[in-house]
């Protein structure tokens, strides 16, 4: 449906470029003149170009042409009215007809003018309209079997060789187009040719009434094959005694057979149940699944919403730093930024006017060291001249305090030599004094005594860890004994368990 759009315009565009070409001729053609044109159109729905060509005409060749051309344009726009807006099947190829014919007998024309022509126009003349006949034919041919796949659902394969005679193709031809437009999936077509008929669509269920046809024929043909041979009563109450006795012998196992297939029923009624629980619980588990990841990439959105917002907020403040930095830096560099707006303030190069601060700055450095290096080259001149004065009072100083504390080290070092001496002297009587009493000769009568107490102390506290130690192994056999049996009831708990489990 889109190629037999697109065609159609194609053939709007063509006939609107004729026409125009047409106006110009008609507007530069005069009485008695002779002019030199050339007329190229392009005809948009057919592929390739038609050139009239350039010679020399007169006003009654003009007029000649242009009353063919005008004719030709006419034939045009039926045709694309009949392909765009007919709907009708049944008269769409017959109303065409006409107008295929005429542009035969127009193809048929410009061959013969080229025979008559020779040579002479073989380099500039056009290709004659007969190659687009074929292109047409196709597009009626799609045009007609996309408004019989919406009108029919079956056509006779004698009903379409009918419709389709006014082509000038043959069947063949119609066959394999049929063929390319639904590989092209342009529309769903089947070719019965068993059935010798073409079918439109997917194919349909058959009716209810259909479905009993057959059953009812069935009983109609045994009551009138009754009413023409009566059946032999007595053989049939022979055979229904049979079949009577036959059905009580085997009641007993029908029934059983009744029950049993009443259990594999139930059987298949719980094992269609439980796959359907399953695959709602699959279900339920996909939806979940599906809700967490769903879950999982709103918070990957709002958190890359929140990433943009912050990134955002970012560039703002590093904008708002930028503009308060080349304010300070126009304020340091003696300029007012009151009177400057935020554009103006984003135009100025930030790196500029930082390199401009920066060799002020540094100027102004390099002055503030000079005239610090000047003024310390003058601290020095006076600080030399004053030490130079000042030398021979600071080496009496010198000396002086020299003397001083050379006096006062011997004097304290005698004092301290008369102190160590009076310290010796009592050190020495008091020696004397214990080894006239010699009291460490009865000092092994108390070291026994204190080993003595120490000894019962030590194995006093070796009684009592030992009684403790023991209180906490029977303390510690106790718990082990207690969780032993305890795990023995918890096993014989699990085995009866499994035993009931085992049997249901």
């Amino acid at each position: 449906r889109g190629f037999l759009v697109l065609c159609l315009n194609k053939l709007r565009l063509a006939c609107d470029l004729i026409e125009f070409h047409l106006q110009d001729l008609m507007n530069l053609a005069r009485p008695n003149t002779t002019i030199k044109i050339g007329v190229e159109i392009i005809p948009a729905a057919l592929p390739d170009k038609v050139n009239f060509g350039v010679e020399e005409i007169n006003y009654a060749t003009a007029v000649d042409h242009a009353e063919k051309a005008v004719a030709f344009i006419n034939d045009l726009r039926d045709l694309h009215a009949l392909i765009e807006e007919s709907h009708d099947p049944l008269t769409l190829v017959e109303k065409a007809r006409p107008l295929l014919e005429t542009l035969r007998k127009e193809s048929l024309n410009d061959v013969t003018d080229e025979g008559k022509d020779g040579g002479t126009t073989s380099g500039a003349s056009s290709p004659s309209l007969g190659r687009y006949i074929k292109p047409l034919t196709n597009v009626l041919l799609l045009k007609l079997l996309l408004t019989l796949s919406t009108t029919y659902h079956t056509v006779s394969l004698n009903h379409m060789k009918q419709i389709t005679n006014g082509l000038g193709m043959a069947f063949e031809e119609v066959e394999t187009g049929i063929v390319v437009a639904t590989r092209a999936k342009l529309f769903s077509v089947t070719i019965d040719h068993q059935a010798n008929c073409l079918r439109f669509g997917d194919e349909a269920l058959e009716s209810e009434s259909m479905r009993d046809h057959l059953r009812i024929l069935g009983r109609r043909l045994a009551s009138v094959s009754n009413i023409i041979h009566p059946p032999d009563t007595n053989a049939k109450l022979e055979r229904r005694v049979t079949l009577f006795n036959s059905v009580r012998q085997n009641l007993a196992k029908e029934h059983l057979a009744v029950l049993e297939r009443k259990n594999e029923i139930e059987k298949r009624k719980e094992e269609v149940e439980r796959l359907a629980q399953i695959t709602l619980k699959k279900e339920i588990e996909l939806k979940a699944k599906e809700e967490a990841l769903r879950q999982q990439e709103e918070a990957r959105r709002l958190m890359r919403e929140k990433r943009l917002r912050d990134k955002q907020k970012e560039q703002m403040i590093q904008q708002e730093l930028d503009l308060m930095k080349k304010s300070k830096i126009l304020e340091d560099l003696g300029r007012s930024a009151e009177n400057m707006n935020a554009a103006e303030l984003a135009e100025i190069d930030t790196e500029a006017l930082a390199k401009q601060h920066a060799d002020k700055v540094t100027k102004k450095k390099e002055a503030a060291e000079r005239k610090l290096k000047e003024i310390a080259k003058r601290l020095d001149y006076i600080t030399r001249a004053i030490r130079i004065e000042e030398l021979p009072l600071i080496q009496t100083r010198f000396e002086e305090r020299n003397r001083a504390d050379r006096e006062r080290y011997e004097k304290e070092t005698e004092e301290r030599l008369e102190t160590m001496r009076g310290q010796w002297g009592s050190d020495v009587e008091k020696k004397q004094g214990l080894e006239k009493h010699d009291v460490f000769a009865h000092t092994s009568v108390f070291e026994d005594l204190i080993m003595e107490g120490r000894v019962a102390v030590h194995e006093e506290a070796c009684a009592v860890a030992d009684t403790l130690a023991e209180q906490v192994a029977e303390k510690e056999k106790i718990e082990r004994a207690r969780r032993r049996k305890q795990d023995e009831i918890k096993r014989l708990e699990e085995e009866e368990q499994a035993r009931i489990e085992e049997e249901k």
